[in-house]
């Protein structure tokens, strides 16, 4: 899966804004809102579990194969997803900290 987070972070905003983009390439109608669902679910835990952050997210998920998003699993979105959040607060958290 491709994905691609453009990110801010902004202490003095009251609460975090997040967008997502997703092509009509990833699939049909029914495949980008479960996937857009998918992120809104992943997402807010993520602010849940950190309340101090206030971000601006910008999600990019990229067109791949044929039935790609369609075949897959919850699990596996969710660790890439996790991943990409990881690196993306850990860059942010350096740059604070200079």
């Amino acid at each position: 899966m491709l994905v691609s987070i453009d990110s801010e972070f902004d202490p003095s905003s009251p609460k975090s804004q997040i967008g997502f983009i997703l092509s009509r390439k990833v699939g049909n109608a029914v495949v980008r809102n479960k996937v857009r669902r998918w992120l809104k679910q992943e997402i807010a835990d993520f602010l849940k579990e950190n309340p101090e952050v206030k971000v601006k997210f910008s999600v990019f998920i990229k067109p791949m194969t044929d039935d790609y998003y369609k075949k897959m699993s919850f699990l596996s979105f969710k660790k890439v997803l996790n991943n990409a959040i990881k690196f993306i607060s850990q860059k942010q958290s350096s740059k604070i900290r200079r």
